[in-house]
Order: structure tokens, then sequence, then C-alpha cells
């Protein structure tokens, strides 16, 4: 254990590991607080997510993770983008730094992106 954590709280990363693991957590809240917020104007509660999430799966569309998507029934899919490069899937560019939500009853599509 390593007592240089968060807070002085002890965990098992290295400085390296660390200092990746709070980028990432920091991005992915940039990321995703738009689409949050425009959740909760809807109603839709970040933990709904997290159970719909974990029953139906999130799938990586890349090898290092960084592009990753979920769909909601037949409802709504949402792809996010971690990277700093856009990224191309199922025949569509998903912009860097962002989250596409696509609706497939209608095909339309809302693209979040934070500002840097």
């Amino acid at each position: 254990m390593d007592a240089d954590g968060p807070e002085g709280k002890a965990d098992c990363y290295s400085a390296g590991e660390r200092a990746m693991m709070v980028f990432s957590q920091t991005l992915r809240g940039r990321l995703l607080a738009p689409l949050l917020r425009a959740m909760d104007g809807a109603g839709i509660r970040p933990d709904y997510l997290t159970l719909a999430s974990l029953l139906l799966g999130t799938s990586d569309l890349t090898d290092d993770r960084l592009v990753q998507r979920t769909r909601f029934g037949d409802a709504v899919e949402v792809t996010a983008n971690f990277s700093d490069r856009p990224s191309d899937h199922d025949g569509e560019r998903v912009p860097a730094r962002s989250v596409p939500v696509r609706h497939l009853a209608d095909g339309r599509t809302a693209v979040y992106t934070p500002a840097p």
C-alpha cells in the first residue's frame, strides 16, 4: 500500500498509475457532465444508467478502451470517446473527447463535447 493517494489515503497504485487514474476520471467527468445535466433535466438519474450498463453491458470499441459504447434497449446508444483523436466505428465518426447519443427510433444524434 502507498500512503500518497488522494487526501493522504492509502491505495495500491504507483505514482504513474495514480496520475493516469486521476487524469482518466477527470476526463470522464468533463465528458459526461453535459450528458448527465441533460439526463437530469429529463428526470433520468445516473444510477438508472449505471444499473442499465451493468445489465446490458458496455463494449470497448478500441483496444485501449478509450472509445466505449453502451446500448440501452432499442431506445438509445451512447458512445464515449475519451481519446484526443476522433474515431470511426460502424461508418460513423466519433469526435475526440465527445459523447454522441443516438436515438435509435429516428436516428437523431446529439453530440456532447465539453469545453476544454
